[in-house]
């Protein structure tokens, strides 16, 4: 937990009911939701509720907190456990396919943030065919405040961390922040338009396209 969101918890304590949790086993949060090969563990005070599979892709704290909002309500978690394998996957984000040339397309475009945009390039990087490339198509996070450029440089690095790996940058409104993260691995495009219509004759069969976000036509 943040420093920030722990300060707000213990402050909240005495007048609300606080449900911490976290995706590290050893912390003394509630509910925890573990990934451990390929699998995420959902336990409740410390007894193990469900298992099923990980989504590609997919946010476990997303889970822990959905969890720990059922039990803020007096729910007991076995009436949802059984569900959790049935979950449905929010369009736009994460959304993984296979185009008919066989391209895996990532689709995390709706309201990317720093812990998405990170799983999103894991997850390319595990889809991604022995010698294929990655191409990372963004115009970069906004609203971040104060770490809005340190958190688009962390994504630029992490989208170019292994040769094959490209970053392509959309418009101006992140594009200084992104490049320089990028080192050498970056194309630059004015719109996502133009930067899908340069890449997409160069992609083959083993090979993923990250579409990383997509900003309002009002940001430059």
């Amino acid at each position: 937990m943040s420093p920030s969101f722990d300060r707000l918890a213990r402050e909240l304590a005495s007048s609300k009911t606080v449900v911490r949790c976290s995706t590290v086993a050893e912390t003394d949060a509630r509910v925890h939701v573990v990934e451990t090969d390929n699998r995420w563990t959902l336990s409740v005070d410390g007894h193990e509720g469900a298992v099923i599979a990980a989504p590609p892709g997919g946010h476990p704290i997303n889970l822990a907190i959905a969890a720990g909002i059922v039990i803020g309500l007096d729910v007991p978690i076995e009436a949802v456990s059984s569900r959790l394998g049935q979950l449905p996957i929010a369009s736009n984000r994460a959304e993984i396919q296979v185009d008919a040339n066989g391209v895996t397309i990532i689709d995390d475009t709706y309201n990317a943030n720093p812990v998405g945009a990170a799983a999103a390039i894991r997850a390319a990087r595990a889809a991604v065919a022995d010698g294929g490339q990655i191409f990372t198509i963004t115009p970069g996070m906004i609203e971040l405040g104060r770490t809005q450029v340190e958190s688009n440089r962390a994504l630029a690095q992490a989208a170019t961390a292994a040769p094959r790996m490209t970053l392509v940058v959309t418009g101006l409104t992140n594009r200084s922040a992104l490049l320089s993260g990028a080192g050498d691995q970056f194309l630059t495009f004015p719109d996502r338009t133009s930067a899908t219509a340069s890449v997409m004759p160069q992609v083959r069969a083993g090979d993923v396209v990250v579409y990383e976000n997509d900003l309002p036509d009002h940001y430059p």
